[in-house]
């Protein structure tokens, strides 16, 4: 969100954020909501269009105009959330399978890899071992196949730095993960394939279908890495590609939506 607002004030367009933290490590310059800008939009009778999260639970600020930025499934991290979302609202989605039926939503997938420290090694570096990755998941070495050694189990909750993620996925032969994550992103970049072990949240059918065949292996085929390893050079150009849009589909979207918000105002004020 922190993000979306930067790029936002970037392209310029005139975004804020609500809530000033009390102490901020933004890395990107941000702009934050005071009483006098708040004074000062009303005196102008300019309407705020506010953009929540998908977990965000109906509308607490009042907004005439809302905005949903899905970052995940509506319902999943707060059940019940999308029931409370309003019939004129407007969609933009990090993930094409989370919009909606029925519903427009924009494609604002963000670009999120630091490529300071996530690129691809030398063709010539040999690999080995494995990285097992979770965040949200339980998981049970003592369940994975045999092949599966020598493997490091990593943490959200004992986190190392981007640095050593980017060293341990260019010399690790393929990422374990059984969750949606960053890091799946992070370690095809080091040109590291990815064994995804699914459930009904995550699965081949929804996730991200753009990246399919581009070094992501769904279940235990130790047969299937050399050419996963191959395939993750396809990633990195579809990614590249999203980044260089990344411009034009954020002015797409927003110069749509507020279009339609100057069509609904004036609509308003005539009747």
């Amino acid at each position: 969100m922190n993000l979306l607002c930067y790029h936002l004030n970037r392209l310029g367009f005139d975004a804020f954020i609500i809530n000033s933290p009390a102490k901020s490590d933004a890395r990107v310059p941000l702009r934050y909501l005071t009483p006098a800008i708040i004074r000062e939009q009303k005196r102008q009778r300019r309407e705020p269009i506010v953009i929540y999260p998908e977990i965000t639970v109906g509308n607490p600020r009042g907004a005439k105009f809302v905005v949903r930025y899905l970052l995940n499934r509506p319902g999943f991290l707060m059940p019940g959330a999308e029931l409370s979302y309003g019939k004129d609202d407007y969609f933009i989605d990090h993930a094409r399978e989370h919009a909606p039926a029925g519903v427009r939503s924009f494609d604002l997938f963000m670009p999120l890899v630091d490529r300071l420290h996530y690129f691809p090694p030398p063709t010539t570096s040999p690999r080995g071992g494995f990285v097992v990755f979770t965040n949200r998941a339980v998981v049970d070495p003592a369940s994975f196949p045999d092949w599966l050694t020598p493997c490091a189990v990593l943490s959200i909750k004992t986190p190392i730095s981007h640095a050593e993620l980017g060293e341990l996925y260019r010399h690790s032969r393929a990422m374990v993960i059984f969750e949606r994550s960053i890091a799946i992103f992070e370690a095809l970049f080091c040109g590291c394939p990815v064994i995804c072990i699914g459930n009904e949240n995550f699965n081949e059918e929804t996730y991200h279908p753009r990246f399919r065949d581009t070094g992501l292996i769904w279940g235990w085929h130790e047969q299937e890495l050399a050419a996963a390893t191959e395939k993750t050079s396809r990633f990195r150009s579809i990614y590249d590609d999203l980044e260089n849009s990344f411009d034009d589909r954020v002015r797409s979207a927003f110069d749509w939506i507020l279009g339609d918000v100057w069509r609904r105002e004036h609509d308003t004020r005539r009747t």
